[in-house]
C-alpha cells in the first residue's frame, strides 16, 4: 500500500510539474500590513475621483470649445457679411462720387458759359451805355447851341 502511494504521489508530482514550471512568473509575493492596504485603497479612491474632476473638466472645456466654435463661426459670418455690405457701401459711394464729379463738371462749363455771356452782354451793355451817355451829351450840346443862338448869344 505504502507503494501504491509512493507511485500515486509519484504520478500526480509528474502530472502537475510541468504545468507548474511553465506557469508564468508572477514575481515575488509581499506581505502588507492592512494600515498599507487601507493607504493604498485611499490613493486608488483619490486617483479616481482626480480621474473623475479631471473628466468633468474635460467635458467642460469641450462644451466651452464648441460653443466658441459655433460663435466663432457667427463671427466669421457676421464678419463676412460686414465685409459684403462695405463693399456694396463703397461701390455704391464710388458710383455716387463719379455721378458727383461729371455734375459737378457739367456745372463748372455751364457756369464757365454763363460767365463768357454775362461778359459779352456786360460789354454790349457798357457799349449802349456809352452810345446812350454820346447821345446825349450831343443832343444836351445841340440844344446848348440852338438856346444860345436863341438867345443870340453866340454869333452865327
Amino acid at each position: 500500500m505504502c507503494r501504491k502511494l509512493f507511485l500515486f504521489l509519484l504520478f500526480l508530482l509528474s502530472a502537475f510539474l510541468p504545468a507548474v514550471l511553465q506557469a508564468e512568473d508572477h514575481g515575488p509575493w509581499y506581505l502588507i500590513s492592512e494600515i498599507e492596504l487601507r493607504s493604498i485603497e485611499q490613493y486608488r479612491e483619490k486617483s479616481e475621483l482626480e480621474k473623475a474632476s479631471w473628466l468633468s473638466q474635460v467635458q467642460l472645456l469641450s462644451t466651452r470649445a464648441e460653443r466658441l466654435v459655433a460663435e466663432s463661426e457667427s463671427l466669421n459670418s457676421q464678419l463676412s457679411q460686414a465685409r459684403d455690405q462695405s463693399r456694396k457701401l463703397e461701390q455704391s459711394f464710388n458710383e455716387f462720387e463719379s455721378d458727383a464729379s461729371r455734375i459737378i463738371s457739367q456745372q463748372n462749363m455751364h457756369i464757365g458759359y454763363l460767365e463768357t455771356k454775362n461778359e459779352k452782354l456786360t460789354g454790349q451793355l457798357r457799349t449802349l451805355w456809352a452810345i446812350i451817355i454820346g447821345a446825349g451829351v450831343v443832343v444836351i450840346i445841340i440844344l446848348g447851341i440852338k438856346v444860345m443862338r436863341l438867345f443870340k448869344v453866340l454869333p452865327f
